[in-house]
């Protein structure tokens, strides 16, 4: 059995893949399933035993196939490439990836609440001036603080209830378990199951738009606190080791095919006991896999967000390495966030590389005092790329309030523009030289915010009174239209 860690993929103990047929599209609706014909022609192609499947969102299929050898759930890259290529040889099939698990990013909790101090300047350095590490919030929040018609996607492990958050919160749903849906964000692990880990989904939440409302001694502010929180719980929770392939069991995980889900969710896609999804501005993903390639399902999902003027942020990951292969970070259309610490430089544990997009505040264990931020009816301060992707998301809100016409384009041109320098250092582990190795530099937000360009209202209305008789009267009058970009007539 390959270990779980840098060389293999994990499975889990269902292993599955998506698979995408040409002929045989799934039916979400009809929650139909592929013949055991075709489970036999995909074993013979692949020299695998597929023993069942289940319809997802995209026209794809989860197809299972019992693993190579009893317990085995980690499988080597050389052993996924040779499958992945048999299986691509057959001209029924139009795709197929891994169905891998996915992991939290954030690297782990830090000080106790009990070590800061009583304002926001000592609590939440994330939110303030550039030069002490911070992204500039306060100054932003003089321009707009969002609005509740601005909500944010959070797909993580769900939410406990806090009252700083629970103002900011729309109702949630969950899809989870390997291709499952449900009502409601209740993370899948109680508050002290799991690794501590189950409060990370109100963490990151909460970075993004805690309400600012005193609740456990405290005022803690989201990056944009008057937008509205979207909460995805997308993690499933495992009992075996074998399934969580890092740390002791029970963990949490997520398979590609549950963010995927989700995300068809968010575009309209309908799925059976679900309401449909209200219109969100950006989603933050702070989770992710090792050696994954960004599949075409995903591939085929973030384009379909980018088509909905939806931004996706992920977590660039923590393994201090080459981001290429982190997956959704490296997927197109995604903006992939590293994390700094207050002194302005590249995290300890931060990934990198070329495709990297930005960076913001994550925490550095032994410089700072992390990321300080909801949990379930209390407050803490983690570390992490997590815990960076978040303040992304909520500097996106920003811009969407401000304009409500922003794209995921325009939105990553303007923020990208708009950061401060990092701070050079001669550790390796700590450096974003050369150029680019860790985006274009630490977002600002407030910078960000004034630089977008508002569309105004033209209107010089040409009235036109005619009497249709002596109780009657028509008026007419030209449309108006937007200014400082394309003519868009309303």
């Amino acid at each position: 059995m390959s270990a779980p860690g840098a060389d293999c993929i994990l499975l889990g103990s269902q292993p599955s893949f998506i698979i995408k047929l040409k002929n045989n599209p799934s039916n979400l609706l009809q929650s139909n399933s592929l013949s055991i014909a075709w489970l036999n022609h995909l074993s013979t192609v692949s020299q695998l035993k597929f023993t069942r499947s289940q319809a997802m969102a995209g026209g794809a299929y989860v197809v299972f196939f019992k693993p190579f050898a009893p317990r085995e759930t980690c499988y080597s890259i050389e052993q996924m490439s040779t499958i992945l290529n048999l299986i691509k040889q057959d001209g029924s099939v139009e795709y197929v990836d891994p169905n891998q698990i996915l992991h939290l990013t954030q690297k782990k909790a830090s000080l106790p609440t009990s070590h800061l101090g009583s304002n926001l300047e000592s609590i939440q350095w994330d939110m303030n001036v550039p030069g002490l590490g911070g992204i500039d919030a306060l100054n932003a929040w003089n321009i707009t603080q969002a609005n509740s018609n601005v909500i944010v996607g959070v797909l993580d492990t769900g939410v406990f209830a806090n009252a700083s958050l629970d103002p900011n919160l729309r109702p949630g749903v969950t899809f989870n378990n390997n291709g499952q849906w449900s009502l409601g964000a209740t993370p899948s692990c109680g508050v002290n199951e799991c690794n501590d880990s189950s409060a990370h989904g109100t963490h990151t939440a909460g970075t993004v738009a805690a309400s600012g409302a005193l609740a456990y001694g405290h005022t803690i502010f989201g990056v944009a606190p008057a937008a509205k929180v979207l909460p995805i719980n997308i993690f499933t929770k495992f009992t075996s080791e074998d399934d969580c392939g890092v740390g002791a069991a029970p963990c949490l995980g997520a398979y590609d095919v549950d963010y995927i889900n989700a995300i068809y969710w968010l575009t309209g896609t309908a799925f059976n006991g679900l309401t449909s999804a209200p219109n969100v501005v950006a989603i933050n993903m702070s989770f992710g896999g090792n050696n994954e390639v960004c599949g075409a399902a995903a591939t085929v999902a973030f384009k379909l967000l980018q088509d909905h003027n939806i931004t996706a942020i992920a977590a660039a990951g923590n393994n201090n390495s080459d981001m290429a292969n982190f997956s959704p970070a490296n997927c197109s259309d995604v903006i992939a966030v590293a994390a700094t610490g207050a002194t302005k430089l590249k995290a300890y544990y931060s990934n990198w590389g070329n495709t990297v997009a930005i960076a913001a505040p994550g925490g550095d264990l032994g410089i700072d005092s992390g990321i300080y931020s909801t949990t379930a009816a209390a407050y803490a301060a983690y570390q992490g790329t997590s815990m960076a992707a978040p303040h992304i998301a909520g500097v996106a809100a920003l811009l969407y309030a401000v304009d409500p016409t922003m794209t995921p384009a325009r939105a990553l041109q303007i923020m990208q523009n708009n950061v401060t320098a990092f701070a050079t250092t001669a550790d390796a582990m700590r450096t974003c030289a050369p150029a680019g190795r860790c985006g274009t530099g630490i977002i600002n937000a407030a910078t960000a915010v004034s630089a977008v360009t508002v569309p105004n209202i033209v209107w010089s209305p040409n009235f036109i009174i005619t009497h249709l008789s002596t109780t009657s009267t028509k008026i007419g009058w030209s449309g108006a239209s937007w200014s400082n970009q394309a003519s868009t007539s309303i």
